[in-house]
């Protein structure tokens, strides 16, 4: 199975934080534009991964930055009883 590790805090995909970083611009020029969209799209934490469930479980360990949150999307084959 293939674990992805997506974040949003103050480092990934937080366009806010990227504008604040650049002086707060009231009116952003183009190239500013370009890195605010790419800077609030979803973007991976870590590289995907596998990880082997054992018994149909698993446990993640991570550090969450306190205003985080993460999105953990698992894909691969599973067996279903």
């Amino acid at each position: 199975m293939i674990l992805s590790h997506y974040r949003i805090d103050d480092e990934n995909s937080n366009s806010y934080e990227t504008w604040k970083r650049m002086g707060s611009p009231k009116q952003p020029s183009a190239e500013q534009i370009k890195q605010l969209e790419k800077a609030g799209q979803l973007q991976l934490l870590t590289s995907p991964e596998w990880i082997n469930p054992k018994d149909g479980m698993t446990a993640i360990k991570m550090r969450l930055p306190r205003h985080g949150v993460s999105l953990l999307q698992f894909n691969g084959i599973t067996k279903i009883f």
